[in-house]
């Protein structure tokens, strides 16, 4: 495929520059707690162990996924946290996004996964 058949593929299913750019910007407006939360998915935890991990209600942790969703415009879960783990495998740390290696990304399975 050519370069412009590709980004008339993006553009036709929403992505491309301008959806990438709405998604960091989304990204960078993520409270810490939010960050946390999604640093936890993206390492294969379940929401429900996530709460436990972080000493929260799982009604916490399903308010700040709902939160970090209307944020980034994920549309589900797993969309968010791809969206997530993507950024942080870029290299694109906005708002203090933690790099690969410190949240346990670098080989894990969450990742072979998202990516395949």
């Amino acid at each position: 495929m050519r370069g412009g058949q590709v980004m008339a593929l993006d553009a036709a299913r929403g992505e491309g520059p301008a959806r990438r750019v709405a998604e960091i910007d989304g990204l960078a407006r993520l409270t810490r707690c939010e960050r946390r939360v999604l640093e936890l998915l993206a390492q294969g935890l379940a929401p429900k162990q996530a709460a436990w991990h972080l000493h929260v209600a799982i009604t916490t942790v399903r308010s700040h996924i709902a939160a970090a969703k209307r944020k980034t415009g994920a549309r589900t879960l797993h969309q968010l946290v791809g969206m997530f783990v993507d950024a942080v495998a870029r290299g694109d740390e906005p708002g203090g996004l933690r790099t690969p290696r410190a949240v346990g990304l670098i080989g894990s399975d969450a990742v072979r996964e998202l990516a395949a």
